[in-house]
């Protein structure tokens, strides 16, 4: 179904796979394999975020608006913080309610970390 070349998945051409394996319906979106969901949207978005201190050695969820998520239907596939703070990472994220962004911060310094506040790229999937 595809293939994998340095870490990129390229879908196959149309004409060379059945209609099993790749569908678009104009009213579910698309469906990439057999039994798979369909994907109604995929959504970039671009919140201002302003993480709280995180403690030293530690790592803490913290959540944020960002209006049309939706707990229901929406995944969160990639986060990007535009700069680099040295010793803080992004462990995980999720959509945790209608209209929240929920990112765990992880601090691996031995001293807090009070990181800027910056405009995030978060691009997200909408299943139907």
């Amino acid at each position: 179904m595809g293939t994998h070349t340095n870490n990129i998945w390229r879908l196959p051409n149309p004409s060379d796979i059945s209609k099993d394996v790749v569908s678009v319906d104009g009213q579910d979106g698309l469906k990439i394999g057999d039994g798979g969901t369909f994907i109604g949207a995929v959504v970039k978005y671009a919140p201002s975020i302003n993480p709280a201190s995180v403690a030293a050695d530690t790592s803490v969820e913290q959540t944020f608006s960002v209006p049309g998520l939706k707990v229901a239907t929406d995944i969160v596939l990639a986060i990007n913080k535009p700069t680099v703070t040295a010793g803080l990472s992004i462990g995980g994220f999720r959509v945790s309610a209608d209209d929240t962004l929920a990112i765990t911060f992880v601090n691996s310094t031995a001293a807090p970390i009070d990181a800027a506040a910056e405009t995030y790229a978060v691009v997200v999937a909408t299943f139907n």
